[in-house]
């Protein structure tokens, strides 16, 4: 296989926590790292030409996608790896070798990555559009999570065995960058130009979400949700996993349940989604709901974990997690000889707080 040479590009401002550790990352596998800062006060720039980037200047003007599309001009490779300031190439170079070479037979088409997002709620994997031909027919579009498309139309989807570790999404760096201030204005501006669309409405969703704003991203789920008709696009199942989760933290639980029984209807197979609903009950306390637990953690087990291809998901629900909550389960029950296996099976994956209740159960 021929070298394909591969031009990292990077949007960026004030991201000196992490700005070097993503070049640095990218500098390992690519040929060259596009970094276009806008107006950074800290020392992004400087950490980032440290790493080996070349470093471009631009005024940020609210709008994503033209940051994105200026980004690109600059690459002066065959290939382009989209990445965020705060974000960890992980791979290897014949995965990004592979899907390059993939790519060169399919007019009009793009590489679908990993991204691995470490929350603290544990680490939720998604796949995302990041690699393809330095061509002109490729075009980011949208002010806020913005598409790329080709000459107009969606990209013809590949999938790569790329991933991408993502780390910005903890509530001190969201706090620090004042990102939802920010996304909810940009989202605000989009949804003024597209009215009633139930993309933009989810995406103000997930950013209230973020922020702990259960009411609101209530709210707008909701209009999305009720927006939405076949075929369903394909962010449906993860909005349907949010409603869930959002109104369990809202402690709706009628309407809790009648979702999450809509939900597993429409994607049976989603663990995430029968995770959510053990997580449901355990938080109701309601007594005469706890012997749904085993039956509904032991399907998560049955399903194993989700394909990220498939579905956004959080790691765990279809192993060490579901264990875990087994274990919890009858250990208040007084079945210490199911509560001891199911800690053993969750401490197997390294998962600390299955360890630690095993040892106090022995002792």
């Amino acid at each position: 296989m021929s070298k394909y040479k591969v031009s990292a590009c990077l949007i960026v401002k004030n991201e000196e926590k992490y700005i070097e550790q993503a070049v640095s990352s990218a500098k390992k596998m690519v040929d060259e790292v596009i970094v276009v800062d806008h107006n950074s006060t800290d020392l992004t720039v400087t950490l980032a030409q440290k790493a080996g980037g070349v470093v471009y200047s631009r005024i940020w003007g609210d709008h994503f996608a033209e940051a994105r599309n200026d980004s690109i001009r600059k690459a002066s490779n065959p290939f382009i790896l989209i990445m965020d300031a705060d974000e960890m190439l992980d791979t290897d170079e014949h995965s990004l070798q592979f899907a390059c070479q993939s790519l060169r037979g399919i007019k009009g088409s793009a590489a679908r990555v990993q991204i691995n997002n470490i929350t603290e709620q544990g680490t939720v994997s998604s796949w995302i559009t990041r690699l393809f031909p330095n061509e002109p027919g490729y075009q980011f579009h949208g002010r806020i999570h913005e598409q790329l498309l080709y000459n107009g139309k969606p990209c013809v989807s590949l999938n790569s065995s790329i991933e991408l570790n993502h780390f910005g999404y903890s509530a001190a760096d969201v706090h620090l960058k004042d990102k939802i201030k920010r996304n909810v204005k940009i989202l605000f501006s989009e949804l003024n130009n597209r009215p009633n669309d139930p993309y933009v409405l989810f995406q103000l969703g997930r950013t209230y979400e973020q922020a702990k704003d259960w009411s609101m991203a209530y709210k707008f789920y909701i209009q999305a949700h009720e927006l939405i008709n076949t075929p369903y696009p394909p962010y449906y199942s993860t909005l349907l996993h949010h409603i869930s989760k959002v109104l369990m933290k809202l402690e709706v639980w009628d309407k809790f349940l009648d979702f999450i029984h809509f939900a597993l209807e429409k994607y049976p197979d989603y663990t995430d989604l029968y995770y959510m609903y053990g997580s449901g009950i355990i938080e109701a306390k309601n007594i005469q709901w706890f012997p749904n637990i085993p039956r509904i953690f032991n399907a998560c087990l049955q399903l194993g974990e989700p394909d990220p291809r498939k579905y956004e998901t959080t790691r765990g629900v279809g192993s060490y997690k579901a264990h875990y909550n087994l274990g919890l389960y009858y250990e208040l029950t007084a079945s210490r000889e199911l509560a001891v296996y199911h800690y053993e099976q969750s401490g197997e994956y390294g998962f600390t707080p299955a360890k630690l209740r095993l040892e106090a159960l022995i002792k």
